[in-house]
């Protein structure tokens, strides 16, 4: 045996050292930091039979559509509609994410055939502050995302190329909506994120260039944007799939929209999934009776309820999560966690966070693994029932910068470009380039915090925005904070018009003595009329009746520079109630109009 091994006084030898990853067979440990980090697994878990379901209706439309769809028993459609439900966090989302990625991939089991042809996806959101904003929020978010789609340079493989020119020649052939007819003017007016697209319908010119001499009615607002679907899905080989989310915030314009919508029988080769939360939607509610309508009218629709995971995929997913390789090895510690969660992936990812941030789960570094020390009982103990409070915890942890970010965007329901959150971010004397912006957003998606959802930003879930505005809430400038949010959308918002919505929402909730009551009312006025132009006739009686507020507030009707202000804000009144029905509001109007007369 070698000299230089063999130590005196000693029985034995010492071997010759080796690196760690010698002794670590794990090729992706790096330094002690990233190892004391959760990392969860991107695998959906426990929704083989959802996805197979889903698969096999969407064979089905291709089926209807001619194509070899593969499968046994495919019956024939021309349109699909899903209504999904679940509760909050159960994972409607990303069932429908990992959906569309398998169609994408040739990977869904029941399509044994593909054609090669792209599948189109457009996706939208509600949320509880934008659906007190800007109408057709989520309908705005799926058109984007068509527009985008279908006039991207970037892929210029010979199939979505075609794609691209028989959409953009079946809108061209449109007797309403082609270049120059009035359907063009009307969805430029109502929807400004489709003029790439339908400029793309015109070669060698712009569209529009005339403004429409009246304001767009919402019955014809609702078949222009009915016939555009019907030229896009006319001319895609593959069925389109639009995914509108959490619709039981949807607001009055958007549900009226998709009223014509999901019950047309011209609409073909198309695939909606409609999700929405069970537990917030019941008989009364407007979309409801919207599912029971369309139920009356279509046999096509499917009703899918998500259920919260079973504790066996729980087990999976945490054995995963730790890098476990037998599931048995975290029997305890998913016991304890699916006692507090109850299944819910979301509330699963917040219960084991949770556990890093006060060390009962760690890593140990000279171990090489996740361990924990503690009881089940010990476990349970420190996992927060309530949701919005362990990731709020999550959020004080946070540096400061992050924390900052997360209260500016919390107070915008849009998701927001990187210059947009770099004007926000720059105040109180702070000065950003935009790589520091993209760093800061990094480390927040790092944290599971945000989403890139190329080129926007947006929160990860609903409960982190709740958790990142009550956090807000907490610190001393909060008013000052929204009024210089409201100062930069709205010098965003010149081609922007949700930026003019949230920004005069803002501007409606603080104290009046921190706002200018004569710019207030000019804004109420002017977004008003946008409300109205898209046919959201109640967001356009909200914001005139802010408006009106404010004006008394002020003590200056009819006074001074207020007076013509005062009669435009009343004639827009009397038309508002009229259109809305309520005479009854009408006439106390025009008795207060009587009465100045009068003095």
């Amino acid at each position: 045996m070698a000299d230089e091994f063999r130590i005196d006084g000693c029985h034995g030898t010492i071997a010759e050292q080796k690196d760690e990853a010698f002794y670590d067979d794990r090729s992706d440990a790096s330094d002690d930091e990233e190892k004391g980090k959760i990392k969860f697994p991107t695998k959906l878990y426990g929704r083989e039979k959802e996805l197979l379901r889903l698969g096999q209706l969407y064979a089905e439309l291709l089926a209807g559509d001619g194509n070899d769809a593969g499968g046994d028993e495919v019956i024939a459609k021309n349109s699909q509609l899903v209504f999904l439900s679940g509760y909050s966090g159960v994972g409607k989302s990303a069932l429908i994410k990992e959906f569309v990625k398998q169609l994408r991939n040739s990977k869904n089991g029941y399509i044994k055939n593909s054609n090669n042809f792209p599948i189109i996806f457009g996706a939208g959101k509600y949320s509880e502050q934008n659906s007190a904003s800007s109408p057709f929020f989520a309908i705005i978010e799926v058109l984007e995302a068509l527009a985008v789609e279908l006039c991207d340079t970037k892929d210029n493989s010979d199939n979505i190329n075609k794609q691209r020119e028989k959409v953009w020649e079946s809108i061209r052939q449109s007797e309403l909506i082609g270049p120059r007819k009035d359907g063009d003017w009307i969805l430029r007016a109502t929807f400004p994120v489709l003029s790439p697209l339908l400029d793309s319908c015109v070669a060698n010119e712009k569209g529009a260039t005339e403004d429409l001499t009246a304001h767009p009615t919402m019955s014809a607002i609702k078949e222009c944007t009915l016939q555009l679907l019907c030229a896009i899905c006319g001319a895609l080989d593959n069925p389109l799939i639009i995914f509108l989310d959490d619709l039981q915030w949807a607001d009055e314009a958007s549900i009226d929209m998709l009223n014509v919508l999901l019950t047309s029988s011209e609409l073909k080769n198309v695939m909606f999934v409609c999700a929405y939360r069970s537990n917030e939607v019941d008989r009364d509610h407007s979309f409801s009776k919207l599912m029971d309508k369309v139920a009356k009218v279509d046999e096509r629709m499917e009703k899918m309820e998500l259920f919260t995971l079973s504790p066996t995929s729980i087990t999976s997913f945490i054995a995963d999560s730790v890098k476990k390789k037998e599931d048995a090895d975290v029997i305890e510690l998913s016991s304890a966690v699916y006692q507090t969660t109850m299944g819910n992936i979301f509330f699963t990812r917040q219960a084991i966070e949770e556990l890093v941030r006060k060390n009962i789960l760690f890593y140990d570094v000279m171990c090489f693994e996740w361990r924990w020390v503690v009881t089940k009982v010990e476990l349970a103990n420190n996992m927060s029932a309530d949701v919005v409070e362990s990731v709020l915890g999550k959020i004080r942890d946070l540096p400061g910068q992050i924390q900052e970010l997360l209260c500016l965007m919390a107070y915008i329901p849009n998701a927001l470009d990187v210059p947009t959150i770099r004007a926000l971010m720059c105040r109180d004397g702070a000065s950003y380039e935009e790589s520091d912006v993209k760093d800061l957003l990094q480390q927040s998606s790092d944290e599971g915090m945000l989403l890139l959802v190329n080129p926007n930003w947006i929160f990860a879930h609903d409960r982190i925005r709740q958790a990142s505005l009550k956090f807000a809430a907490e610190k001393s400038d909060s008013e000052e904070c929204l009024l210089h949010i409201s100062s930069v959308l709205l010098a965003e918002g010149t081609d922007r018009e949700w930026c003019q919505y949230v920004a005069v929402d803002i501007l409606n909730s603080l104290p009046v003595e921190k706002t200018d009551c004569c710019e207030l009312i000019k804004l109420n006025l002017k977004v008003s009329q946008l409300a109205r132009n898209s046919g959201a006739l109640g967001k356009e009686n909200v914001l005139l009746h802010k408006g009106l507020e404010s004006l008394k507030s002020s003590g200056m009707p009819w006074k001074g520079d207020y007076y013509e202000l005062t009669r435009q804000l009343y004639d827009a009144l009397l038309v508002s109630e009229y259109s809305s029905g309520e005479y009854g509001r009408m006439t106390k109007l025009l008795v207060v109009l009587a009465n100045f007369q009068e003095t």
